[in-house]
């Protein structure tokens, strides 16, 4: 897809967005409420991501989510609802502008596809449905509908990153997925993730 030249970028702790994933969002910092104002006259698009530290300065990651705003409500405080739905994972390389808002110069990542098919993937993604559905023996929090939808899904790419933003919790390991550009390489730390996080 074709991102914007710039975009607005939205700093939360703890957060990590990943494609192909949905968010609700409540926005109420008046900078936020600006950044959406923009972003709904425009592209209605905008980066999620958590912060870092630069010495003394809080700036955004360099590999953020991008996301879409499916659907955005207005509350009568000024606050707003909204979904913002994951479409691609971008670099920021230079940020143009910091107050009251970031707003950077987003690359996309393109994703690795002739890795997609391999023998390896396929048995990497096999065993990760299998830890999802220990997940789901040990929370009983998973609809079988989206048990279904997983297992039934061709893409890597986006098992990966649905599997990621649904059950990992911890913002590093998270953060590493949405960086690591090899699609083999993220099946590897997906499946060790989810071992760390929900032992047999």
């Amino acid at each position: 897809m074709t991102l914007p030249e710039e975009l607005g970028i939205m700093v939360l702790p703890d957060v990590v967005f990943f494609p192909h994933n949905l968010v609700p969002l409540h926005i109420f910092e008046p900078r936020y409420r600006l950044m959406l104002s923009k972003a709904l006259e425009g592209d209605r698009m905008f980066a999620l991501t958590q912060p870092r530290k630069k010495g003394r300065e809080i700036l955004p990651r360099e590999v953020c989510g991008i996301g879409l705003i499916r659907a955005c409500v207005e509350n009568q405080d000024g606050t707003s609802n909204l979904i913002l739905q994951g479409v691609c994972r971008a670099r920021f390389e230079e940020f143009t502008l910091k107050n009251p808002y970031f707003i950077g110069k987003p690359i996309q990542i393109e994703e690795l596809e002739e890795e997609v098919d391999t023998v390896e993937n396929e048995a990497l993604a096999t065993k990760i449905l299998e830890q999802v559905d220990h997940i789901q023996d040990l929370t009983e929090t998973l609809p079988q509908e989206l048990r279904q939808f997983l297992s039934e899904i061709k893409d890597f790419n986006m098992l990966v990153d649905i599997i990621a933003g649904s059950f990992i919790k911890h913002p590093e390991r998270k953060q590493q997925l949405l960086e690591t550009p090899s699609l083999s390489q993220r099946l590897h730390i997906l499946a060790i993730s989810l071992c760390q996080e929900y032992p047999q």
